[in-house]
């Protein structure tokens, strides 16, 4: 605190005194621009140790304009303390960032870009993957089994020509219609009887061979047999 002499000339000699110990005080305090309560001063350094807070209700609170080249406001942190907070996840107009979430533009690709192809999926290479157009090596077996396994999707019918059929001690008559050798038989069954014929069996006898059994009504009538089948074989 600056002192003061004190100049004793009745009333007015002590207002006088009063005034120099006021200024005395208050304008070096007021020029200092530090500490909690001081004024912040344009041009200079100001120091402080508590949060300055600026509160209103106008459009903006504050408004700093650089009319040269520099840039109007500068933001300085110790490393990996962020420069800026805010509370809204509200989009800022026309601010460019350098970095998105630390990463430069360039580490992304843009919208109209291509991706580099990539050397391995999942640790693989390109060559260990089958091709949009390409056809999978046959497999030996499915789900252990081998092919001669499975039934294969083409399929065929066997019919004979119509015939009396062979006569059996009982008078009755039968005839066989095979598939081709090595092929499954799937089912079978008559055709072209008459209708007073009386159609006695229709069965397999073998994996290949499909029979009918029937008895005349009184005259030889003349049927077909039919075999279902399976091309097994390649």
């Amino acid at each position: 605190m600056k002192r003061t002499a004190w100049l004793w000339s009745g009333k007015r000699g002590f207002i006088l005194g009063l005034v120099v110990a006021l200024v005395g005080i208050t304008v070096p305090e007021a020029l200092a621009g530090t500490g909690v309560g001081g004024v912040f001063n344009l041009g200079v350094a100001n120091t402080v140790d508590r949060t300055t807070r600026l509160v209103g209700t106008t459009g903006a609170n504050l408004r700093i304009t650089n009319t040269g080249t520099g840039t109007a406001l500068v933001l300085r942190t110790d490393p990996g303390t962020p420069p800026l907070r805010v509370n809204s996840s509200t989009k800022v107009r026309n601010l460019n960032a350098d970095l998105l979430d630390g990463v430069d533009s360039a580490g992304f690709l843009a919208v109209d870009g291509t991706a580099v192809n990539a050397d391995k999926l999942d640790n693989l290479d390109s060559t260990d993957f089958l091709a949009a157009t390409g056809t999978a090596v046959n497999a030996d077996a499915l789900d252990g089994l081998d092919s001669a396994t499975f039934l294969r999707t083409a399929r065929y019918r066997q019919e004979t020509a119509q015939s009396i059929g062979v006569l059996l001690a009982d008078t009755t008559r039968y005839l066989d219609a095979s598939c081709d050798v090595g092929d499954t038989l799937l089912s079978g069954g008559i055709a072209n009887v008459d209708k007073n014929t009386v159609l006695l069996e229709s069965f397999p006898i073998t994996t290949g061979t499909w029979r009918v059994r029937w008895q005349n009504d009184g005259s030889n009538d003349s049927v077909s047999a039919i075999a279902l089948c399976s091309n097994t074989t390649p």
